[in-house]
């Protein structure tokens, strides 16, 4: 999958009034990569640095641009700031799980698959057995029970 770096221009917010700058560039940013990337802004991913570079200055003072760096995979694009640690980490583990895709998984024989399946069966059928209470009928005792109890109490 391709990456690409921008710098994106986030002057625009600064038409807007002061309590609602740092919102604005957030919303520009998701703009700016819906038409480059021609995707929606439900499938765009900004990580967590881009997000706190554009807050930290406060709300009304945020950047006037951005260096960025994206990823896209698997219908989600990814964002990061150019260079950063997070972007380097992503993507050697994009590279660790195509490797682990194309490893095939181990063949089981049939004659294992029934000893699993038999030991799975034992577990369960002692799980339900515990599990089960003592059922009540719902029958009243006789009343020869309570005298003898009435009778041994006193």
């Amino acid at each position: 999958m391709p990456s690409e770096s921008y710098n994106v221009s986030l002057k625009s917010a600064y038409d807007k009034p002061r309590s609602k700058r740092a919102k604005y560039s957030i919303i520009s940013l998701y703009d700016f990569l819906s038409k480059h990337t021609r995707k929606d802004r439900k499938d765009i991913v900004i990580s967590k640095e881009v997000n706190a570079y554009i807050w930290g200055r406060s709300i009304t003072k945020p950047p006037r641009n951005v260096a960025i760096s994206i990823k896209q995979d698997d219908n989600k694009v990814f964002v990061f700031l150019k260079d950063s640690k997070e972007f380097k980490e992503f993507k050697n583990k994009a590279k660790e799980t195509k490797v682990k895709k194309e490893e095939k998984p181990k063949e089981i024989s049939k004659e294992e698959v029934k000893s699993i399946n038999e030991t799975q069966n034992a577990k369960s059928a002692t799980e339900e057995a515990k599990s089960k209470p003592e059922k009540r009928t719902g029958k009243l005792k006789p009343m020869e029970d309570f005298k003898k109890q009435k009778a041994e109490t006193k």
